[in-house]
């Protein structure tokens, strides 16, 4: 597609410069060998494991930070009226 007329905004131009970058991309040849799919399909995985890990940890740190503060408070609220 060209570029024609003075009225053309630049957004026109733009998307008609990326529609001839992607007719100019060679594709007799495939953009990723098998091996490096694969290598990036487990880098994903394995991002996506620690990634669940991460936040498992961090619920259990919510949760026992919940539970010692309910502690505390139950043991000042002890302290404040003294020993049952």
């Amino acid at each position: 597609p060209g570029l024609s007329g003075s009225a053309t905004s630049s957004s026109e131009a733009r998307d008609a410069l990326a529609f001839t970058w992607v007719e100019s991309v060679p594709t007799s040849r495939p953009l990723a060998s098998p091996l490096a799919m694969f290598d990036s399909k487990k880098a994903i995985s394995r991002m996506l494991h620690e990634d669940m890990e991460r936040q498992a940890v961090q619920r259990m740190v919510r949760q026992a930070q919940k539970v010692q503060q309910t502690f505390r408070k139950e043991k000042a609220k002890i302290g404040d009226h003294g020993e049952l």
